[in-house]
C-alpha cells in the first residue's frame, strides 16, 4: 500500500512540475502572457519570443503583419 501512496504522489509531483514549467503559453499572476517562454518580462503584457503573424484570414480581402526578429535586426512587413 505504502508504495503504491509514494508511486503516485511522485507521479503526480512530477506532472505537475512538467505542466508549470513548460508551457506553451505561460500566464503570470499579473495577467502578462509569455509565449515561447516560461518569464514573461515584467514591462510588457505580452512576451513573444520568436517571430509574429497577426492575420484576418479568412476575411476578404486577406491581410496580414508579421514581425520577425533576427539577432541584430527586426523587420516589419504587412500584405
Amino acid at each position: 500500500m505504502k508504495t503504491k501512496y509514494t508511486k503516485t504522489l511522485i507521479f503526480a509531483v512530477s506532472l505537475f512540475m512538467s505542466l508549470a514549467s513548460y508551457a506553451q503559453l505561460k500566464v503570470d499572476k499579473s495577467g502578462r502572457i509569455g509565449m515561447g517562454t516560461n518569464w514573461p518580462n515584467s514591462e510588457f503584457k505580452c512576451h513573444i519570443k520568436g517571430n509574429l503573424l497577426l492575420t484576418n484570414y479568412p476575411e476578404s480581402p486577406f491581410t496580414e503583419l508579421r514581425l520577425k526578429v533576427y539577432p541584430t535586426s527586426a523587420r516589419i512587413g504587412s500584405s
